[in-house]
């Protein structure tokens, strides 16, 4: 059963902080931060709504302390594999801060709207925080402190499962950093991550798509002749560094998986299209199971592959002598289905965009109760 519950929100302090600065990085020096008022701990626990404004619509989520259980459990679940470097940074930072400076960000079905009506008069009082990030997102926060209607929103989320949609590496840091602890008391704060919580028919669930750079291939040539078996390829001319020419090209791909390869030294763009006859293993025929298994694995064994949000980051690192590739997102059902089936997607497969703001930290003290 899915356990959530208010906590005392340590928030970036307006009078002290450039907040639209520093809410889009890292936020390190927890203890120092609070002893000089650049975060302010609330006195009362309270869940907070959270809303994000971009373009024009607004992402609804809630911040809540999520009691943390395994995977193995199943009312909390994952959709993509975990890298061990993932996990072993998110252990250390938690360890290091004694604090969740990152929610993990996770989709629940309510068909009723349950939480919208719960939580709706908390958005006519006056905001804890408004910001505005580089992005133009408006980021908008309330406190909901009343008691009654804290359990009621633990009531509702109790029957629900919560889907993991981004930061399973982050999930399994804070599950390592829990079990550091050994016994605890059931509302110990060290039982209970950081979590935002959106609905997963909530419009402005936008999934964005995951690039790669790849390092270790050799020439455009030499990456081709071994894509031969695998892919047809088709030249896109003068795409290597235009956003908007890539964005047609791999959205062009139709239901065939594939995406787009970016060489150095080379103006155009090559899309890669998977042979209808070339077998994937078990689990979902889309795109970054296919790079995964069939491009990283066969065509360019041996190379290192990380994942990035941002086109320009590709194509910087192309100008760097990378090989760069597009990809177009994921749909929400193909995420869903890989936590449902347990066949996990590879690591950074999904990202979502806008990025939630740290506007709220959760402090960890093992003797502390929620």
């Amino acid at each position: 059963m899915v356990q959530v519950d208010g906590f005392r929100g340590a928030l970036l302090n307006p009078n002290q902080v450039d907040i639209a600065a520093v809410a889009a990085m890292p936020l390190t020096g927890v203890k120092s931060k609070l002893a000089t008022s650049q975060l302010v701990r609330d006195s009362h626990a309270s869940v907070y709504r959270y809303h994000q404004t971009f373009v024009d619509r607004t992402r609804k989520t809630t911040l809540v302390a999520l009691e943390l259980q395994p995977w193995s459990a199943g009312v909390i679940r994952a959709h993509e594999q975990t890298s061990p470097m993932a996990r072993e940074l998110a252990t250390r930072g938690i360890t290091n801060e004694a604090a969740h400076t990152e929610a993990v960000f996770c989709g629940y079905r309510d068909r009723e709207r349950d939480v919208e009506r719960l939580l709706a008069a908390s958005e006519k009082q006056q905001p804890a925080l408004v910001v505005t990030t580089g992005d133009r997102t408006v980021h908008t926060l309330w406190r909901e402190s009343d008691p009654d209607t804290i359990a009621k929103l633990r009531a509702v989320l109790a029957t629900m499962t919560l889907h993991v949609l981004d930061g399973n590496g982050r999930y399994e840091g804070m599950l390592a950093y829990r079990d550091s602890f050994g016994e605890l008391a059931a509302r110990s704060t060290a039982r209970y991550g950081l979590a935002c919580l959106v609905e997963l028919d909530d419009p402005a669930l936008t999934l964005a798509p995951r690039h790669r750079v790849v390092r270790g291939p050799r020439s455009r040539a030499d990456v081709l002749t071994a894509a031969k078996p695998f892919f047809a390829f088709e030249r896109i001319p003068d795409a290597a560094e235009n956003v908007a020419k890539q964005r047609v090209a791999v959205a062009e791909l139709g239901d065939t998986p594939g995406f787009l390869a970016l060489f150095p030294d080379d103006p155009d763009a090559w899309r890669l299209k998977l042979l209808p006859d070339v077998a994937v293993e078990a689990g979902q025929r889309i795109d970054p199971v296919v790079l995964e298994q069939v491009f990283l694995t066969k065509v360019v064994p041996g190379a290192q592959a990380r994942s990035v949000l941002e086109p320009s980051t590709v194509i910087k690192a192309v100008d760097d002598g990378a090989v760069g590739l597009i990809m177009r997102p994921l749909s929400l059902e193909h995420v869903l289905r890989a936590d449902e089936t347990g066949e996990l997607l590879p690591f950074g497969s999904t990202g979502f965009c806008p990025a939630l703001a740290r506007l709220v930290t959760h402090v960890i003290d093992p003797a502390e109760q929620l």
